[in-house]
């Protein structure tokens, strides 16, 4: 294949971090191709704005690794004070489809609450952030004859909102969900390249609560192979609450994505799709999901 300056140059640094966390202990692989999803809650409690802070995490979790398939799921929930507070998250990576090309899904909730903590004569505020993302790694060989030029789309739907029913632009700027995908010449090894090898295309789609409330739009990216050639798709998403904000960025039923352009017969990909049905979040996110559409639904639309 034909190497050309990366587009999204400003991304490369981003990208090459997080294919290196991505590439955690887990099955032995011959290509770096593989799913993992990952989260954490964490909370900070505050008894007075001036007062020494204490900090907390709560929930910690990874899934996944080289060479996995998926599902790779993350689903934690954490409480505390009264009137309560709450920080959840949920994550799932896996390979979907006669192509193999990565699907995602976030979520990420929290709510500041009122609460004790040892050592202190009164009651403070319990801070809560949330954190979920997932990854996937698609390996990709060509077995055609003759050059072929390949665009990949991926879409991205989802919602980031506050719960209260009037704006706060403090708090919705830290109500986030973001994705993307990258494609890399995995040919490249003389050790100069990023992890996957030179980056060829990449795009990516960030959104917040303060921009809009809710969200549908795609990108595309492409890559030229010759005879012999192969290829990484490495797609990524994220969902955050930062630390007292209250509301939920929720994208956990989509990143998906699809070939829009090259014969798809003429590649064979490293990891093969699941068969199991999708998994869908744990009870308790299911039921924040419940209360963020309540909220959500007296609020008025805004656009970026």
């Amino acid at each position: 294949m034909t190497i050309e300056s990366p587009r999204r140059a400003r991304w490369a640094t981003w990208v090459a971090a997080a294919a290196i966390a991505g590439a955690c202990a887990g099955a032995q692989a011959a290509t770096m191709s593989g799913v993992y999803a990952a989260g954490s809650i964490r909370n900070v409690f505050r008894i007075c704005m001036t007062c020494n802070s204490e900090f907390e995490l709560l929930f910690a979790d990874e899934d996944g690794g080289l060479g996995s398939t998926g599902p790779a799921i993350v689903d934690g929930y954490e409480a505390k004070g009264y009137p309560q507070g709450f920080g959840s998250v949920y994550a799932r990576a896996l390979v979907v489809g006669p192509t193999a090309t990565p699907y995602l899904g976030a979520y990420a909730a929290a709510k500041p609450g009122i609460g004790p903590w040892p050592g202190y004569s009164g009651d403070g505020a319990y801070l809560f952030s949330a954190n979920a993302s997932a990854r996937a790694a698609q390996h990709y060989t060509f077995l055609g004859s003759v050059a072929e030029t390949y665009r990949m789309t991926f879409k991205l739907n989802g919602s980031a909102a506050g719960y209260s029913s009037s704006a706060d632009i403090a708090n919705d700027r830290l109500i986030t969900a973001n994705g993307g995908l990258a494609l890399y010449d995995a040919d490249t090894t003389d050790g100069s390249e990023l992890p996957y090898g030179w980056l060829m295309d990449i795009e990516q789609l960030s959104f917040s609560a303060a921009s809009a409330s809710n969200f549908d739009d795609s990108r595309t990216v492409s890559i030229t192979l010759e005879p012999g050639d192969s290829f990484y798709a490495v797609a990524w998403l994220g969902a955050t609450v930062g630390v007292g904000a209250a509301g939920a960025a929720d994208v956990s039923h989509t990143l998906s994505i699809a070939f829009t352009a090259g014969d798809v017969t003429l590649l064979q990909p490293d990891l093969q799709p699941q068969a199991q049905p999708m998994p869908e979040p744990g009870t308790a996110t299911l039921a924040l999901l419940g209360l963020a559409a309540m909220r959500w639904s007296r609020r008025p639309q805004r656009t970026a």
